[in-house]
């Protein structure tokens, strides 16, 4: 009976002794170039818009360092942050699909829908979520989890991310045994939306055959121990479906950063040469923002697919080698794999400048193909440029209607016969040589909700534009086109 006893408690000192190294390895500060230059001490200014992760403060475990990620150590030094210079990218993530409802929407986890989030301002309105500027493909999460420069963008996320499906990410090389426990930091997970506390996201590597090679990694995104709140972000909720409608908006939520290094697997010298997959298994209720790896210690290659909206006769400059996986050290080609059908594709340096032709049609969607090659080998991507549903205007329809005007306000002396019927498909028709319609100027948050009536129409000040109450919120009018 002692002897059990005795078992027991060792196992317990085990592993109290893992979850102490854990909490004393981890992130408790970031910087970012959001609004020029922003760092967790800014925390009263909520990211809004889109910007990239600049560096993170980590600690090993015995030294506490701050890391950059690459996209600009100028900003970092301009501001007195001193840093070890190091190079990250977001992992290769694309075309990932999860299981389907009925519907043809993807499965959600137990923590809520699953969910696109954006950065509220992004689609150029901070109060209110457009739909236009993320018409995605079904399914396209890369859109979210590779966005901005090597993919280190603070301004999207995936919310409640199923569990049923782990990402699997396959290295092409074998990984560095240099960097097995040289105190920097080899991957980082952001979780930008509420952790729940439905059990930990686990991590961990397998070798050809499907074996885990070294230990399983797991994080506890809901401990602010382990994983302390380090800024917060204003977003806005998409569906993860076709025209990825509008969730929810202007949700406030916090931003953690989990770091870790090679030999926290298990990985030593002996075993990293059997290491060929990298897998992340969610567990329904995470929030992933960026999954990362440190340039030095692993080596992928993958073209990601890019997204970006133009107008008609218009070009637009895309940045495809942004969120692309390659070494840096490696001379890059960049070529138009497959043309586009409709307006111009051309190599431009690291973009592609994309001429939307003048006849294009808008609520319309281009798309082309392009290819990077290293010497060694080659990946293809698409690009979906959509021409934006703005507005269009229809063929006249001289067809007679039986449908009158019944409604009619007249300023002027006399009226002609049978007015307003005579006026075809009107609501409300207005006749005046003097006097204008004049809609209210005043902003959405002044009028009182007991005030508010279903069909209400002002001009807000606030937002610059014309506003109808449906019943229950504002919105925006906008012109589209409609069939």
């Amino acid at each position: 009976m002692f002897q059990k006893y005795k078992y027991l408690f060792a196992l317990f000192y085990f592993s109290s002794s893992i979850w102490s190294s854990f909490y004393s390895q981890r992130v408790d500060y970031i910087y970012s170039n959001f609004n020029g230059y922003w760092n967790t001490g800014m925390t009263s200014v909520p990211i809004n818009n889109d910007s990239e992760l600049l560096a993170f403060r980590y600690n090993n475990g015995t030294t506490t360092r701050v890391y950059s990620t690459g996209v600009n150590n100028s900003i970092l030094s301009t501001n007195g942050v001193a840093f070890q210079n190091t190079r990250f990218r977001s992992l290769p993530i694309k075309d990932v699909k999860f299981p389907g409802n009925a519907a043809g929407a993807p499965n959600s986890g137990p923590g809520g829908p699953f969910l696109f989030a954006f950065a509220s301002a992004i689609d150029g309105n901070v109060n209110q979520a457009l739909t236009p500027p993320f018409t995605f493909p079904d399914y396209k999460i890369s859109a979210a989890l590779n966005r901005g420069i090597q993919g280190m963008g603070l301004g999207s996320a995936l919310t409640n991310v199923p569990s049923t499906t782990p990402f699997e990410f396959t290295l092409q090389n074998n990984l560095n045994p240099l960097k097995i426990n040289d105190g920097t930091p080899d991957l980082f997970f952001t979780q930008q939306a509420d952790p729940g506390t439905n059990g930990f996201d686990e991590v961990w590597f397998e070798d050809n055959n499907g074996i885990m090679v070294g230990n399983i990694v797991t994080i506890n995104f809901s401990s602010n121990t382990q994983n302390p709140s380090v800024g917060k972000w204003n977003m806005d909720f998409y569906e993860i479906k076709a025209n990825t409608p509008v969730w929810n908006t202007n949700g406030v939520r916090d931003i953690r950063l989990f770091a870790v290094d090679i030999n926290s697997f298990g990985i030593n010298t002996t075993n990293y040469s059997s290491v060929k997959t990298l897998k992340y298994r969610f567990n329904g209720q995470s929030d992933p923002g960026i999954l990362a790896y440190n340039e030095e210690s692993f080596t992928f290659f993958l073209a990601n697919d890019d997204f970006a909206t133009t107008n008609p006769n218009t070009s637009v400059s895309i940045p495809v080698l942004n969120n692309d996986l390659y070494n840096s050290a490696n001379p890059l080609t960049l070529t138009i794999f497959t043309p586009p059908t409709e307006g111009t594709a051309v190599v431009s340096g690291n973009n592609i400048i994309y001429t939307a032709a003048p006849n294009t049609q808008t609520n319309n969607v281009v798309t082309f193909e392009y290819q990077i090659c290293d010497g060694t080998q080659c990946d293809n991507a698409l690009v979906t440029v959509t021409i934006p549903g703005g507005y269009c205007t229809k063929p006249f329809n001289n067809t007679a209607s039986a449908n009158a005007t019944k409604v009619g306000i007249n300023t002027q002396a006399s009226t002609a016969d049978n007015w307003p019927q005579n006026i075809p498909n009107g609501f409300i028709a207005l006749e005046s040589q003097n006097k204008g319609l004049v809609i209210t100027r005043t902003t959405a948050a002044a009028i009182p909700v007991a005030n508010r009536v279903e069909g209400m129409l002002i001009y807000d000040t606030a937002d610059n534009c014309i506003k109808l109450y449906n019943g229950s919120i504002w919105r925006c009018i906008q012109r589209i086109c409609i069939d």
